[in-house]
């Protein structure tokens, strides 16, 4: 008798044991299917291509313009006016994904980003004085494409698949990073091969075979929770408009670096165009390797934190990259490149943090405070209002920015940005302790615990 309990109870517990081992399976196998993982594939593919189309154009397009007696501000107009349409384009496409779904806008953007390649390679034939506008209509289809592109791609990553914000936000950044190293790279290679006309004609073809396949791959799904709310009501809750405001003085501060350091190093150490492609091919790489990591810190419930940290840690790096007049006391005028190339590399970590979080902790606000869980509504408009401010940026970055450099000089530009993101960061810090002394939730999860 004895002998049959105490074998019962091994038995007994041996299912425990088996039960318990199958729970810890499941809980920490990655749910990376067939069906998730194609929609993926194909969603960055997309995103990646219209991105490898814009950054070609970066080393290239100036030499054309110039040759064609463009002057440097008409060139500007020309970069500024891909930003311009997706700062336009970006809260339309937010409204509207739910609505056309996210399969329609996806193939729309697409169809977009490729008749813009195509157009840039038409109008390298037309006359002198049609290049400018011509390629300004060029990159406003093409930054419309891309605003949809990224709008409808987020919305369908997000309701269709399984994986968690910080992997899709992870992979879509690491792609976006990678895709501007490899613009210029491939660039290079399909000049040689059809020349500039034939560049961008080879990625237009690109992209419009990536249409075709969205056609047949993409899913047609549509939300089931109908919502009324438009972006009047991101407005009315501050911590979103927090977010716009800290993703504005994100991208101000990047575009306005982007296109004034390479100048400062050149001027400050004479080094070479190619020495700054390397520099930068570096530094993208930096990005591209940081995102998987800075997504699985989000996966964790890091959201704030790294935000916060991110640009405490990016202020100190701002301030020595130049260096600052403020430490002259240590460094008393003198400037080193080697110092300044890590800099601008190690910068590239918290600009990763900078793009990734503030989608996450906008979703989380929005869910908190009243917009629809899983809805390609909510999903739509975050990520129309993220990239509008990202759009909005670019716009004013490189002009803010090339004036503070013309008057004041880089080491002073860097300071300047550097103490706004400071400021930024304050108000945050301003904010949560708010939030958690008046007992407001950040996340639904937090909405759901209090209703309780």
């Amino acid at each position: 008798m004895d002998m049959e309990e105490t074998r019962e109870e091994e038995i007994e517990e041996s299912t425990k044991l088996i039960s318990r081992a199958k729970s810890i399976k499941e809980k920490w196998q990655p749910n990376w299917n067939r069906r998730d993982m194609s929609l993926l594939v194909l969603v960055v593919l997309a995103q990646g291509g219209s991105v490898c189309s814009d950054s070609f154009l970066y080393p290239f397009f100036p030499e054309e313009a110039l040759r064609r007696g463009l002057t440097q501000t008409y060139i500007g107009v020309v970069f500024s006016s891909y930003e311009m349409a997706r700062f336009v384009t970006s809260p339309i496409a937010g409204s509207l994904v739910a609505k056309t779904t996210p399969k329609t806008m996806s193939i729309i953007g697409g169809a977009l980003a490729s008749l813009s390649c195509v157009l840039l390679g038409l109008f390298y034939y037309v006359d002198d004085r049609l290049f400018f506008p011509c390629n300004v209509v060029a990159r406003l289809l093409g930054g419309s494409g891309m605003s949809m592109l990224a709008v409808s791609g987020l919305s369908l990553l997000f309701k269709a698949t399984n994986y968690k914000a910080g992997t899709i936000l992870s992979v879509v950044e690491g792609t976006i990073g990678g895709a501007y190293i490899l613009g210029p790279a491939t660039g290079i290679v399909f000049k040689q091969i059809g020349g500039y006309a034939g560049a961008c004609y080879i990625f237009g073809i690109f992209i419009g075979v990536l249409v075709l396949i969205q056609i047949f791959m993409l899913p047609n799904i549509e939300d089931t929770i109908k919502s009324s709310k438009s972006y009047f009501h991101l407005v009315k809750v501050p911590g979103l408009v927090l977010m716009f405001i800290y993703c504005f003085v994100n991208t101000f501060g990047m575009s306005s670096r982007l296109v004034t350091i390479p100048t400062f190093i050149m001027l400050t150490f004479g080094v070479t165009s190619s020495d700054i492609g390397v520099i930068l091919c570096i530094s993208n790489t930096v990005y591209m390797l940081s995102s998987p990591f800075i997504g699985w810190m989000m996966n964790q419930g890091y959201i704030y934190s790294i935000m916060i940290g991110g640009w405490i840690s990016q202020f100190f790096l701002l301030l020595f990259i130049g260096p600052s007049p403020l430490l002259d006391y240590i460094f008393h005028g003198q400037k080193y490149f080697l110092s300044c190339a890590i800099l601008w590399c190690s910068l590239q970590v918290s600009q990763a943090v900078a793009f990734l979080a503030p989608f996450k902790a906008s979703l989380n606000l929005a869910e908190a405070t009243g917009y629809e869980r899983n809805s390609l509504h909510t999903y739509g408009m975050i990520a129309g209002m993220i990239n509008c401010a990202q759009g909005l940026g670019s716009i004013v970055g490189p002009v803010g920015g090339g004036a503070i450099y013309e008057a004041l000089g880089f080491p002073w530009m860097m300071t300047i940005i550097g103490f706004i993101q400071l400021g930024v960061v304050a108000l945050m810090i301003v904010f949560l302790l708010g939030m958690r002394a008046t007992n407001q939730p950040l996340t639904s999860r937090e909405l759901t615990n209090q209703s309780e």
